[in-house]
């Protein structure tokens, strides 16, 4: 299990994991028998239990990609996973720079937003690695952009029309340079103006406001993977008085 272990409504655990396959690489220039590293999404009940399984080899001939040679390893990296307000799964993935919609039930993809997807992009919408993959409050697709191509973060919100297949950009942060962020990160609204975004190797949080002013930050000794904020009430109970 990689990423991301969520609870749903039912008490269920829904978590991202590596599948590992072995195959036939030569028609690609690889061995025989070579091992490719792909992802899943994987629902467990209390005990353990896998009560669902879905996979990138379900709907995607790996054989397919020309760079599967260099990135067999791990081959799409899934990094983030959520739910979308139907309850169907959005996911994330770094290699390939795509986000994907996933129906719970079926395991058929349902749209790809990104580079080569079946959504039309915005023009300002040029995201090259999205992490923190989520439905913000406003109910806009929502997430961090490494943006490794032009080594400038930022942070996106779209509102997309899924039965026209188009998407308008509804937010759009540029960070500054100097916290540029090539792996990792987050991004989750705070208010309405307001955007908390975590620059994982940078080691350092900011706050902005939807023009990317910076309202504060805050440097941590470690890199932290992602940062949210909690409200006072949802942490009450464990505070010292």
């Amino acid at each position: 299990m990689h990423h991301e272990i969520l609870k749903d409504s039912l008490g269920r655990y829904l978590t991202l994991f590596v599948d590992q396959r072995l195959l036939d690489l030569r028609p690609v220039g690889g061995g025989a028998s070579d091992t490719v590293n792909g992802d899943g999404i994987l629902i467990l009940d209390s005990t353990g239990k896998a009560l669902w399984r879905w996979s990138v080899f379900d709907v995607v001939d790996p054989l397919r990609d020309p760079h599967l040679l260099k990135t067999r390893r791990d081959w799409m990296h899934a990094n983030s996973l959520n739910f979308d307000r139907d309850g169907n799964f959005i996911v994330s993935f770094y290699n390939n720079g795509q986000i994907w919609k996933v129906d719970a039930h079926s395991g058929k993809v349902l749209w790809k937003f990104g580079k080569g997807g079946d959504i039309a992009m915005p023009a300002e919408c040029k995201f090259t690695q999205a992490h923190a993959v989520h439905i913000n409050p406003s109910g806009a697709l929502m997430f961090f952009d490494n943006g490794v191509e032009n080594r400038l973060s930022e942070v996106f919100a779209v509102r997309l029309d899924e039965a026209r297949h188009s998407a308008d950009m509804d937010l759009h942060v540029k960070l500054p340079p100097d916290i540029y962020n090539d792996r990792m990160g987050s991004a989750y609204m705070i208010t309405d103006s307001t955007v908390l975004c975590c620059s994982s190797k940078r080691k350092i949080t900011v706050l902005v406001n939807r023009k990317g002013t910076l309202l504060w930050d805050m440097e941590t000794a470690i890199p932290p993977y992602r940062v949210e904020f909690l409200k006072k009430q949802q942490v009450a109970p464990w505070l010292v008085p």
